[in-house]
């Protein structure tokens, strides 16, 4: 299992394999919900290959986090140069929502990953965030009745996919206010499978 995870999480499988099984896949919707602009100070919780910043064209600082160095190489690879840009492989702790004046979380593809307590500790260090504009995630989830999309979701790495209920539970355990839900194609013509988007504020 470890091996197949491995292989999973390559970047070249997950960037341009993944894509072939689900349809195509843009996340530029949950990015728009983001809604950074000049000031914006971003922290991208599981950054992986650095998606995000081919979809953020504004902000004034950017830090990725992910634990997966195969994918933070290729990150740093991919926005070589780019200034205001960092990735760091570990976790996220409390100080990375105090010692800069964080204003807008990106969780994308994240909290699928985490248990149930591990999403509420997180989603608890963004409510102590004064700073906080606005948080986003997206998320795989299972559907009544949609057993392509619910198959694709169980060989998920992540191993906590839930429903619409469970994800927005998380949340409102938190003490956070979701301002936005919305059921989206993985891409908006042709994608097969379907995403859970979250706009999130204190």
């Amino acid at each position: 299992m470890k091996l197949v995870e491995r292989i999973l999480g390559h970047p070249w499988i997950f960037d341009y394999v993944r894509p072939l099984a689900v349809g195509g896949i843009d996340m530029s919707s949950a990015y728009r919900r983001l809604a950074c602009d000049d000031d914006a100070v971003v922290l991208d919780v599981g950054c992986g290959t650095g998606d995000a910043l081919t979809h953020i064209g504004h902000f004034r600082n950017y830090l990725g986090l992910d634990t997966d160095q195969v994918a933070l190489r290729h990150a740093r690879t991919r926005h070589a140069g780019r200034p205001q840009v960092q990735f760091e492989c570990r976790t996220c702790s409390a100080a990375d929502f105090t010692e800069r004046a964080v204003s807008h979380v990106s969780m994308v593809g994240l909290l699928h990953h985490l248990s149930d307590q591990q999403a509420i500790d997180l989603l608890g260090m963004l409510r102590e965030c004064p700073t906080l504009v606005r948080a986003v995630s997206l998320d795989i989830i299972y559907l009544d009745g949609r057993w392509y999309n619910n198959l694709l979701a169980s060989l998920d790495r992540g191993k906590y996919c839930r429903d619409a209920a469970g994800y927005a539970d998380l949340v409102r355990s938190a003490g956070l206010q979701l301002e936005m839900q919305s059921i989206v194609r993985s891409h908006p013509t042709r994608g097969l499978v379907d995403y859970f988007i979250m706009e999130i504020t204190r």
